[in-house]
């Protein structure tokens, strides 16, 4: 009963609290001040992390949308261990990037309000990196696997015939990855760094 809420449900709870986030936030005639960045936030710190959580996003889009290409390009062990190595370390750039925003986010400068939707954001974020990498460690060859796990459960999802089967028996870290990455799409248009982006888009 758990699974099916956490993996038939939940998703599409997420679906629909971001796409009513989204929505909400165009249709208020409001503007967001984008929060100021640390002054170790920015230049390369800050280049840094968002590569590394570009390099993982792209690295999770490829699996789960194209798990075909990336089973044919796993065949080979070099560029199996090019793609895992590449992935691992970004994935480790993005859990210290991560745990930095949080840490910051926790102890906000002098003056300045803390964002409860930040924070829970930022905690979600720190989970699914760190369960990702973890899994990532644990469980050897994760492009391989997940092609033929995650991304036939995406794909369920998107036919509205959700196969919980395929993930009910995977780790409790991928699990964690899972919900903890459904939970940040959920809470993703409530966060500041979110509802500047809309502003700017509406401006």
């Amino acid at each position: 009963m758990r699974d099916h809420v956490l993996f038939a449900v939940f998703p599409y709870l997420g679906g629909l609290a971001f796409v009513s986030g989204c929505a909400v936030s165009l249709a208020l005639d409001r503007r967001v001040r984008p929060m100021a960045a640390p002054a170790m936030d920015r230049g390369t710190l800050r280049a840094v992390w968002a590569l590394a959580l570009g390099t993982v996003a792209i690295g999770h889009i490829l699996t789960l949308a194209f798990p075909g290409i990336v089973l044919r390009w796993d065949r080979e062990f070099v560029r199996l261990v090019l793609l895992e190595g590449t992935r691992i370390v970004a994935g480790g750039l993005a859990v210290a990037g991560a745990i930095v925003a949080l840490m910051r986010l926790l102890r906000p400068p002098q003056g300045s309000r803390r964002s409860v939707t930040d924070v829970v954001g930022a905690t979600l974020l720190v989970t699914a990196t760190i369960s990702g990498l973890a899994a990532a460690l644990l469980y050897r060859w994760a492009s391989a696997w997940a092609a033929v796990t995650l991304a036939p459960y995406l794909a369920s999802l998107a036919r509205f015939d959700p196969s919980t089967e395929l993930v009910t028996r995977l780790p409790v870290l991928v699990k964690l990855h899972v919900v903890s990455s459904i939970a940040i799409v959920t809470i993703l248009p409530f966060t500041s760094p979110a509802r500047a982006l809309i502003a700017r888009l509406r401006s």
